[in-house]
């Protein structure tokens, strides 16, 4: 509960940051600053000596300045680099196929642990460690991979420019805004009983 937390204030208090950033600057810094903190934040924590609650904080401190946020991003920048015409396509292709990766990543966990088993690693925190390298290792490997070859491209709607830094200039409204953030701490709260407390709470059954 303390980790979900964490993470779910650094995403609150950065979102904006990397918004600001996506729309004003260019998308090469937040994608490398929310894939720098999701690799090395996942390794930290894949490292994690055994009764080290000050580095496992550590490392869920760093998931939540950055990792969070990191599809957020990939998202928002799918949708600016993308035309107007064909954003909604693009769009959910992208979050369709990231959601088939992310089931398929889940339904091949049972098999892949049953195999490290057979090769003779009874140790479960060990299963464990080797589970989440996978991640680590390829986030790690494309986090430097774009630091060195990642170039974004231009915005898809270059023409209506102007009209787009219009509506920027147009007063927020305050309820809306209120409803969202609202609606975000729901959200988060709800996703942190579905993923963390609730597996903890059929555990005990």
């Amino acid at each position: 509960g303390n980790f979900g937390v964490i993470r779910t204030l650094g995403a609150l208090a950065l979102s904006p940051v990397y918004g600001w950033l996506l729309d004003r600057r260019s998308a090469y810094l937040p994608v490398l600053l929310t894939a720098s903190c999701c690799a090395f934040g996942c390794l930290l924590r894949g490292l994690v000596p055994v009764g080290d609650f000050t580095s496992l904080y550590a490392s869920n401190v760093v998931l939540g300045l950055g990792a969070v946020n990191f599809w957020n991003v990939v998202g928002a920048y799918v949708a600016l680099a993308t035309p107007r015409d064909h954003r909604d396509v693009v769009v959910s292709g992208f979050q369709v196929q990231v959601s088939v990766l992310n089931l398929l990543g889940i339904a091949a966990y049972p098999s892949c642990d049953s195999l490290l088993i057979w090769a003779g690693v009874e140790d479960t925190l060990m299963r464990y460690r080797i589970h989440m390298s996978v991640c680590s290792v390829f986030c790690v490997f494309g986090f430097f991979y774009m630091l060195v070859r990642f170039r974004p491209v231009p915005c898809g709607h270059v023409e209506k420019e102007a009209r787009e830094v219009e509506k920027c200039d147009d007063p927020i409204n305050k309820l809306q805004l209120f409803l969202l953030l609202a609606s975000l701490v729901v959200q988060a709260f709800g996703e942190t009983v579905v993923t963390v407390l609730w597996p903890l709470h059929i555990k005990k059954l």
